[in-house]
């Protein structure tokens, strides 16, 4: 968990596809909006957000925001423990509205976070992390995008191993729902409703595939010297120009664009800040200058 606040003059952010797999964090943004406006959109659908909100941003999703003058304290929190204790649910976008009791209570506990996070050890800061976790789950909307099928923790840890053997298995060829069927017993009709919220098990695979690719094509130097349609056999793409149209759609920009735009990206990955020894009180300004940074 990193934590920090910023104050921000109307700032606007643009968070694509591209700057996302660029950037490479994969962690939840938690934003308390104390002053200010925001007007956001999240995978196409638009937000509000008001003085006391708290909203939820998935890091590796794309969003936008326009922002007026104000101040926010944000929080990085880890993916993992999150997704296991919110079972399911997509958090991407997701406001928690001030008006709400709960809201305050987690803003409040925020804010103490903020004033004391550098004096923290790590047996602490481990206790507040979890404490927080159980706050935020307890308190977000209960028309959250989860489904039934993986509404308990059971399915969710199935939804898990799934995720993992997808994306551990994206170079072999046989990866598709009969590969996911026979390795991990589940039927057709189970493995279509786990992923019926995220457009499906074809687009959860292709969607990776894609991004493995731009990060094969775009940021990997080592593999600078091998041919784009060699990257779209070795994913499972079964021609260039299948690859080509499908890399376009995700990306607005062809496969040759994406190579030759490599070597200026526009967006330098600032890294997150290590801890200094003895010196708690400039951690925590570091870590406000690095999320300026980020969403500058």
């Amino acid at each position: 968990m990193i934590v920090g606040s910023s104050r921000f003059n109307q700032p606007q952010y643009q968070r694509d596809r591209k700057l996302a797999l660029q950037i490479g964090l994969d962690q939840y943004l938690l934003q308390l909006y104390l002053v200010g406006s925001s007007e956001s959109t999240c995978d196409g659908h638009p937000m509000h957000i008001r003085p006391g909100d708290i909203c939820l941003f998935d890091l590796a999703r794309p969003f936008s925001t326009v922002a007026t003058d104000g101040s926010t304290v944000s929080l990085m929190l880890p993916r993992g423990p999150l997704d296991r204790a919110n079972r399911g649910k997509n958090l991407h976008g997701t406001i928690m509205s001030s008006e709400r009791p709960l809201t305050r209570i987690l803003a409040d506990f925020v804010l103490s976070v903020c004033r004391t996070a550098s004096d923290f050890n790590d047996e602490e800061a481990l206790a507040v992390e979890q404490s927080l976790l159980s706050l935020l789950v307890a308190g977000l909307p209960q028309h959250g995008h989860a489904t039934p099928e993986v509404s308990t923790p059971m399915m969710q840890m199935l939804r898990q191993q799934l995720l993992e053997f997808i994306e551990a298995n994206l170079y072999e060829r046989e990866l598709g729902p009969a590969l996911l069927m026979q390795r991990h017993q589940v039927s057709r009709a189970h493995l279509y409703r786990i992923f019926a919220a995220d457009g499906g098990i074809a687009k959860i695979i292709r969607d990776k595939r894609l991004d493995a690719a731009y990060r094969e094509i775009a940021l990997g130097a080592k593999t600078a010297g091998k041919s784009i349609t060699d990257i779209a056999l070795r994913l499972g793409f079964s021609n260039s120009s299948q690859f080509a149209r499908a890399f376009q759609r995700r990306f607005a920009m062809t496969p040759r664009e994406a190579r030759q735009g490599a070597s200026h990206v526009d967006h330098p990955t600032p890294s997150p800040p290590a801890r200094p020894q003895g010196n708690p009180a400039r951690y925590n300004q570091n870590v406000d200058d690095w999320l300026e940074e980020l969403f500058s």
